[in-house]
């Protein structure tokens, strides 16, 4: 042995440089270096740096050998170093030599014929020079001392040149040539490379019964690489529980495509047993066992080895406790995927070893959070119910420690956890909900929370099309408002085109206040409350300053819900806008010129409801005389362009406007509005429509009093001059309005200037309701007036005007004539009609149609009146041109004709032949 044997030094010239004892190994390289700089005294200081690098000379001087073999090497003092190293591991080689010669080493050529055994001291060279009949062999070594693949085998090509040369050879010839005797073939870097492997030949044949099929002789292994491990560790000898390591991993990892189950398993063991054996020196040496054993959980193929490697890694890190935590990653990730694992048997271990390293990270303060949630923000998106299961655990249990603020990591793994809300597992739907109940809890006891960042998660989870993720991320929301309301751009921000959503969706859409508006329309009930609550909300936010209010920013997201197809969403969009502007009017009418499309547009809405609010909207926004004229513009411009919504909607547009805003002014506007149109049949029936609502609608019961009264009365007579205009479209409209305003004397007049041009089938239908809405409690006034015909006559002349309009067999006919035949004989014996030359009582008849049609006189019992004066409604006399009120009714049925010839002309049925249109030529 070399421990029993002195080296000698000495420089080239054969001095005497140094002599060392190598009995105690661990004090060996001071002197060996002291002897060098002895060697180097007579050199110079730039010698000593290695300038020249003079040869030195060594002789090994070996015990019991031959004198052949000693040897004067000269080295350089690099290879000199390099020696050193060496000379420290040939003790372990020779240590091994008589297990070594013990052992037979078959050979075999390429062709595979047997050919030598190596024992007690043959060669490698000798080997070689023995096979004559080929250049190259081939060497076998049995799985007893080398085992690099499944089958034990491990084929290296040798040629003579290169095992004459001394070139670096594999761990075969390693063995051959610690085998030998000799050293003079090989050079020093060959040595130096062998003396590396000799530790891990070392270590393989020790663990020779590791990989061994039966379970019991693979125990019994790791038991003695416990003990060995054990005792190297307390004489603090490293280097061969490394090298003890090092075969342990070759034995885990195998040879790619040729990996053994049984080499594994007993591999595993046996690092976990080398683990224990080093206890409290295990932290030395985990950087080369746990990798391994991390790596064998995604090991394919036998689950035993997963097993194996769960129970290694428990006990790994049984023995480490917190100096495991350095792998935590691997070790999670590696556990979250064998979380999923098909074995029921890997998944029992899993969960032992889950439970393990939950209480470490518990109890170490060597888990570094921060190192942590990148790994598991990765994680949460999996879809494995596991693996889902595992992660929740571990947020769950995170979350429960103390010393870590999982809120402050909320936002990275927020999503994946509403993710799992939808998992077709109910308990891990049941897992997550409690767990975002426990962090929303956590929030609502937090000083200082980051709002706006989960906020942009829960708007996208709030499209989910899982109504208990929709609903959860609803709740999220209602309380992020309730809690840091002013924090939050529950609207978004302005958009350029570079920035919009890559979903092609508008930020609108993916807005806090957008996605609220979407779900107060959700099928599923309670979302559509909690969306309700949370617009509630989201109203009551009072900003920190009136400017940090995006008002703008809200429109938007308003004007964009007003296109949804669902009625609750537009509803509420235009709740928005009311809001918007009764808070922040000022700033709201800067953009109401951009709103006005899509509210008219929304007269045409499905909904009675979604129309009635638009009307409440335009309401708000026409609050002074310029926009008020304006609204009414563009009312009568929808009307227009939309007969349907005139038809279907009109009347009610026009009722809601009276109510939202003064009647007066509406009806006021749009009479000077039609007054102008230069689409006469499109003013013709805007006219008939507002006619009827006027005598119809309660909301307009003032209007009609102050029309009433207007032809006395001051108030009154601006809007009846007003409306006089415009209602001369049509004949019968204006007869109803001064019969409303009690202007008989007028109203007689007007029918007695209808042409025979004038009435057509449209005439006779107005007649027609006309009469019939003198039935109504409106005209109430006007049908007990016939119980006067003596302060009345033109009442009396002006309905049997229109009664001989009407053709006979019509309802309303009969329902005219009906009336009039209850007024009393003796009503009208009091009015005296005037006496004409020929004694003959002069009756008032309807002026003749040039066709000497079918009305051309009044019944033989129609009182006849004064044309000198009309009678006001209290009965006084009026003058037949300006009226009591400075009305010119002359003036006015001048207007009247005017404009009906200008209807004739319209539709073209105007001649210059007939009689009135020479008159009006």
């Amino acid at each position: 042995m070399l421990e029993n044997h002195d080296v000698k030094f000495s420089d080239i010239n054969g001095r005497k440089a140094g002599n060392v004892n190598m009995r105690n190994m661990e004090a060996f390289a001071l002197p060996l270096q002291t002897g060098v700089k002895l060697s180097l005294l007579e050199q110079s200081e730039q010698d000593l740096d290695g300038g020249r690098g003079d040869d030195i000379g060594v002789t090994i001087n070996i015990q019991d050998e031959p004198e052949s073999n000693k040897k004067l090497f000269k080295l350089t003092l690099r290879d000199f170093s390099r020696l050193l190293q060496a000379l420290q591991t040939i003790t372990f080689a020779y240590s091994l030599r008589d297990q070594l010669s013990r052992c037979e080493l078959p050979f075999s050529d390429r062709s595979g014929r047997s050919s030598f055994s190596l024992r007690n001291g043959v060669s490698l060279i000798e080997v070689v020079n023995k096979t004559t009949h080929h250049d190259v062999v081939s060497v076998r070594c049995g799985p007893e001392v080398c085992k690099r693949s499944a089958d034990g085998v491990l084929l290296l090509g040798l040629t003579k040149r290169s095992a004459v040369w001394g070139e670096k050879y594999a761990v075969a010839e390693a063995l051959a040539v610690l085998a030998s005797t000799g050293f003079e073939n090989y050079s020093i870097d060959v040595l130096f490379k062998l003396t590396i492997d000799v530790l891990i030949l070392q270590a393989r044949f020790a663990l020779r019964n590791i990989s061994n099929k039966l379970y019991e002789r693979r125990k019994n292994a790791a038991l003695e690489v416990e003990v060995a491990v054990r005792n190297y560790a307390a004489n603090g000898d490293h280097d061969k529980i490394e090298a003890i390591i090092d075969s342990l991993i070759l034995y885990v990892e195998g040879s790619p495509g040729s990996a053994d189950p049984y080499s594994q398993q007993g591999g595993l063991i046996g690092l976990a047993a080398a683990t224990v054996g080093l206890a409290g020196d295990a932290n030395q040496h985990l950087h080369k066992i746990v990798p391994p054993v991390v790596k064998a959980f995604a090991i394919k193929g036998d689950s035993k080895v997963r097993y194996y490697a769960c129970e290694a890694l428990y006990n790994i890190a049984k023995v480490t406790r917190g100096d495991v935590m350095f792998f935590f990653n691997d070790i999670f990730e590696a556990l979250s995927t064998l979380s999923a694992d098909g074995d029921s048997i890997v998944q029992s271990a899993v969960h032992l070893l889950d439970r393990l390293i939950k209480d470490i990270v518990t109890e170490s303060d060597q888990f570094s959070i921060q190192e942590f949630i990148p790994l598991l923000r990765r994680k949460m998106s999996a879809l494995n119910p596991f693996m889902r299961q595992f992660l929740v655990g571990w947020i769950t249990l995170l979350d429960s420690v103390p010393e870590i603020d999982m809120l402050g990591f909320l936002p990275d793994i927020l999503d994946g956890l509403f993710n799992m809300l939808n998992d077709q597992s109910h308990e891990i739907r049941q897992q997550a909900d409690e767990a975002l109940r426990e962090f929303l809890q956590e929030i609502k006891n937090a000083q200082s929370v980051d709002y706006g960042r989960m906020a942009n998660i829960l708007v996208q989870r709030a499209k989910s099309a899982d109504q208990l993720t929709r609903l959860t991320s609803l709740e999220w929301i209602k309380e992020f408002v309730k809690l840091g309301g002013q924090q939050l751009q529950y609207a978004g921000e302005d958009e350029s085109e570079e920035d919009k959503p890559k979903d092609g969706k508008s930020k609108e859409d993916n807005s806090i206040l957008g996605v609220v508006l979407a779900c107060i329309s959700d099928k599923y009930e309670p979302i559509r409350v909690v969306a309700k609550e949370t617009s509630e909300e989201l109203r009551n936010v009072k900003p920190i300053a009136e400017n940090d209010f995006d008002v703008r920013a809200v429109l938007k997201v308003a004007k964009s819900a007003l296109e949804s197809e669902w009625e609750g969403t537009r509803l509420e969009a235009l709740r928005w806008i009311l809001f918007l502007l009764k808070t922040y009017r000022i700033k709201m009418l800067s953009y109401v010129d951009d709103l006005y499309n899509a509210l008219l547009k929304s007269l045409s809405d499905t909904s009675d409801e979604v129309v009635l609010l638009v009307l409440e909207v335009l309401a708000g926004i026409a609050g002074d005389g310029q926009r008020f004229r304006r609204l009414m513009v563009l009312i009568v411009d929808c009307f227009r362009k939309d007969p349907e919504l005139r038809e279907k909607r009109g009347i009610m547009v026009i009722r809601r406007l009276c109510t939202l805003l003064s009647p007066e002014n509406v009806y006021h506007d749009l009479a000077i509005i039609l007054e102008g149109e230069a689409d006469l049949e499109f003013a013709t029936i805007m006219v008939q429509a507002l006619n009827l609502i006027l005598l119809t609608a309660p909301e307009l019961s003032e209007l009609r009093a102050l029309l009433n009264v207007s032809v006395t009365s001051t108030s009154g007579s601006n809007l009846f001059g007003a409306l006089y205009a415009s209602w001369c479209h049509s004949p019968i409209a204006i007869v109803s309005l001064c019969l409303l305003a009690q202007a008989y004397p007028h109203a007689s007049s007007l029918l007695q200037s209808v042409d025979e041009l004038d009435i057509d089938a449209n005439l006779l239908v107005q007649a027609d309701k006309l009469v019939r809405l003198l039935e109504t409690p409106v005209f109430t006034y006007l049908r007990l007036q016939l119980l006067d015909p003596g302060r009345y006559p033109a009442l009396l002349k002006t309905l049997y005007g229109l009664l001989l309009l009407l053709p006979q067999q019509t309802s309303a006919f009969k329902i005219l004539r009906t009336r009039l035949k209850t007024i009393p004989m003796i009503a009208t014996l009091q009015v005296q009609p005037p006496s004409g030359p020929d004694g003959f009582t002069v009756q008032s008849s309807i002026r003749r149609t040039a066709s000497g049609g079918p009305y051309a006189q009044i019944p033989p019992h129609t009182p006849a009146i004064a044309s000198s004066s009309q009678t006001g409604a209290g009965g006084q006399n009026i003058d037949s041109k300006t009226g009591g009120n400075s009305v010119n009714f002359d003036l006015r049925l001048q207007q009247f004709e005017h404009m009906q010839q200008q209807h004739r002309i319209y539709r073209g049925s105007w001649s210059p032949s007939s009689e009135r249109s020479k008159r009006w030529k």
